[in-house]
């Protein structure tokens, strides 16, 4: 009787652990881009490059794979500051072409963002609105388009903390 109440907890705990695993991966965008929301930074940038092809309803991506099977996710959008324009956010950097056209290096303008998902104060010009507004409506599709049925945004965060600690200790 005793070895039956044994196993039933060890797989009642194993269940609770797959799923906050399961759940925490499934909604990964969710809990990144509501952490943002938070803490006023765009950390799901940086997490545009994984093992998964990220997807995103009414967006188009663009893709780079390595051969180890690493992809590179990437938000194109055409005349998000001006007409004829195009953004390709990608991972931990946003680039600018001015003139929609990618061989024309001279015209890039580059946006990087730090660890923490901060906007990397190197950048010597002013960051337009426009581009701020649509990296925080992409943001806003992340948060809307995939809920998670339980909401477990107080791991991540607790995740997001000590990651972040660890940055820090690296840094120093």
């Amino acid at each position: 009787m005793m070895k039956r109440r044994i196993l039933i907890i060890v797989l009642v705990i194993g269940g609770i652990v797959g799923y906050v695993h399961y759940n925490l991966e499934h909604y990964f965008f969710y809990y990144v881009a509501t952490y943002d929301k938070h803490n006023g930074t765009f950390k799901y940038v940086n997490s545009l490059s994984g093992f998964d092809r990220v997807t995103l309803p009414g967006y188009h991506f663009e893709y780079n794979d390595d051969l180890l099977g690493e992809v590179e996710s990437m938000i194109v959008q055409k005349n998000v500051i001006k007409r004829g324009d195009e953004v390709v956010v990608g991972p931990g950097e946003v680039l600018y072409y001015p003139n929609n056209k990618k061989t024309d290096s001279t015209n890039t303008r580059l946006l990087d963002f730090d660890n923490y998902g901060k906007i990397d104060k190197s950048f010597s010009d002013p960051v337009p609105t426009k581009l701020i507004s649509f990296l925080l409506k992409i943001r806003e599709a992340f948060i809307e388009d995939n809920r998670p049925k339980i909401n477990l945004q107080w791991i991540f965060n607790l995740k997001m903390a000590v990651e972040n600690q660890l940055i820090k200790l690296i840094e120093n």
